[in-house]
């Protein structure tokens, strides 16, 4: 699996091998070539165009879906103080447990 700028939706495509990663036997083409693009949006939304800073509070809605749950991550490991909903409490508890955890 790699990462292009321009081609992505092409059969094939020549990159270098250092954009190239491998994909773990436990995932499928399908879900390994999800998860780099729930991870980039996140990415872009709070660095490239929020230009968020360590130390920052930051409110992500919704916070246990896919982009948003990666956004929580980057955004804390990155040192912003983070603020997440979530529409029950079930679903609160998952993305709480799992910030333990980090």
């Amino acid at each position: 699996m790699g990462m292009v700028q321009r081609g992505s939706y092409m059969d094939y495509v020549a990159v270098e091998e250092d954009l190239l990663a491998v994909i773990p036997e436990s995932l499928s083409f399908e879900e390994a070539g999800a998860a780099p693009t729930v991870a980039l949006t996140a990415w872009q939304a709070l660095f490239e165009h929020g230009r968020l800073q360590p130390g920052q509070r930051i409110l992500v809605q919704a916070g246990a879906g896919g982009v948003e749950h990666a956004a929580v991550q980057l955004a804390k490991q990155y040192g912003a103080y983070v603020i997440a909903t979530a529409r029950d409490y079930t679903l609160l508890s998952l993305l709480i447990n799992r910030e333990q955890r980090l």
